[in-house]
């Protein structure tokens, strides 16, 4: 449900092509990812490190609003105990090598794992001018311009 080597259609960030609600819940972890990584690469200098997590199927109330079999199936494979989901937070901030992944390559998945991305979407997080697509930047910028009059 997402464009090759881009991560997200730039062209359809307000849905006006409507996609089913599983692949909005797909598209949303790939934004996820891609501000992830453009923080981290705008911010590195500064000694930040920006680390793209799954935190995994831990069952919340983020799902309240879907459909019921949505919430059923839900239901069926989420963990009910929150303490889980933490797990891939913790191993984030504490990794003795966290700072030596390749946040293009590769992110932190349930439950403090790392695991390789999909190849084609290292291009999205490098910038153009470095062989890729730029499109997270693209994203940043669009995410700015979004919020700019709360600011």
């Amino acid at each position: 449900f997402d464009p090759h080597d881009r991560g997200i259609d730039m062209d359809n960030l307000d849905y006006h092509v409507l996609k089913p609600d599983i692949d909005r819940y797909g598209i949303s972890k790939c934004r996820d990812w891609l501000l992830g990584v453009e923080f981290g690469r705008r911010y590195k200098a500064e000694g930040i490190v920006s680390v793209p997590i799954n935190p995994g199927n831990v069952l919340t109330e983020l799902a309240r609003d879907a459909a019921w079999q949505l919430k059923v199936v839900g239901r069926l494979v989420a963990y009910k105990v929150i303490s889980f989901g933490v797990c891939s937070q913790l191993f984030s901030a504490f990794s003795p090598n966290i700072e030596k992944v390749d946040w293009t390559k590769d992110w932190v998945i349930p439950w403090g794992r790392l695991a390789p991305l999909r190849a084609d979407l290292s291009k999205a997080v490098i910038p153009e001018e470095e062989g890729g697509n730029g499109n997270a930047r693209l994203f940043w910028e669009w995410n700015e311009e979004q919020v700019k009059d709360y600011l």
